[in-house]
């Protein structure tokens, strides 16, 4: 049993949603439940009865809240207490970032700006290639199932969106014709396009454990689960056989179809191109 899992499972106790306190906590829906049914599995006791959409305490549940919850807010005030400056903090931590090079570097800056007396020694993963990973403090790498994948893709679509409808009175600009991601239910939305692109029983599968065109459908419904009007796809088919790749196209004709998007696609197969609506044929940069 983790202190994790009992936060977890506070949050949802007190809001009586899964899919509200997974929003709130930036994970996804799946793996919040599994947290949930692990714990239940680990104590032996069911702790909720599910009533129609809302997940509530049974009475072994009610009891065993009152306590968590007085247990973890001992340890926060006992962390709170805690009198730890950054003038008494020294030494060194060393990592290696193998994904979100693009969410790092204001991470590093705030970590030193809070944190001045302790060095980061960061690698990169083709450094880690040659090293021992026992050799490192910390590894931070992505590790996301299907959902997690493309609820990562709408997840950052929202964050941006709300960014710039924070910045701008022009609203229009924002929300077009089309449904407006901001409002729109996550899981929802993911588990939808998972179902549209054939992969629903598929959801908590990680990539190695998927085909090579499973995993192209997988890239296909987190570039569209945002709902953009444009879809710059190049060579989308370069690297499946012949069957995955016309799947892949008959997708794209799905999704132009249906959710009102345009894609342009870069190919070499003459067989794909008489399935586009316009076709430019480039030769040494000039269009024939």
């Amino acid at each position: 049993m983790e202190l994790l899992q009992l936060r977890y499972f506070c949050e949802v106790a007190r809001r009586e949603s899964v899919t509200k306190v997974a929003e709130e906590l930036h994970v996804s829906q799946p793996s919040l439940s599994k947290t949930i049914k692990n714990l239940e599995q680990e104590l032996g006791v069911v702790l909720f009865d599910r009533v129609k959409k809302r997940i509530v305490l049974n009475e072994q549940g009610k009891e065993f809240y009152d306590k968590v919850s007085k247990g973890l807010n001992l340890i926060d005030s006992a962390v709170d207490g805690l009198s730890v400056t950054p003038d008494s903090e020294n030494g060194t931590i060393s990592l290696i970032v193998k994904a979100g090079q693009c969410f790092f570097p204001p991470m590093y800056d705030l970590f030193c700006k809070l944190h001045p007396n302790i060095i980061l020694d960061v690698a990169n993963f083709s450094l880690m290639q040659r090293k021992l990973m026992t050799e490192y403090d910390f590894h931070i790498s992505a590790s996301m199932n299907t959902y997690e994948n493309v609820e990562f893709a709408l997840r950052l679509a929202k964050n941006k969106r709300q960014i710039r409808k924070n910045l701008t009175d022009m609203d229009n600009d924002i929300g077009d014709a089309k449904t407006d991601v901001i409002n729109e239910n996550t899981h929802d939305r993911v588990s939808e396009l998972l179902e549209r692109v054939g992969l629903s029983k598929r959801m908590n599968h990680m990539p190695e454990q998927l085909s090579g065109g499973e995993q192209q459908r997988v890239a296909i419904a987190r570039a569209v689960v945002h709902r953009p009007k444009v879809v710059f796809a190049d060579e989308p088919t370069g690297a499946l056989d012949t069957a995955s790749g016309f799947e892949v196209m008959r997708l794209f004709r799905e999704l132009i179809d249906d959710e009102d998007i345009t894609i342009v696609m870069t190919t070499h197969d003459p067989n794909l191109m008489e399935l586009g609506d316009e076709v430019f044929e480039l030769s040494d940069g000039i269009v024939i």
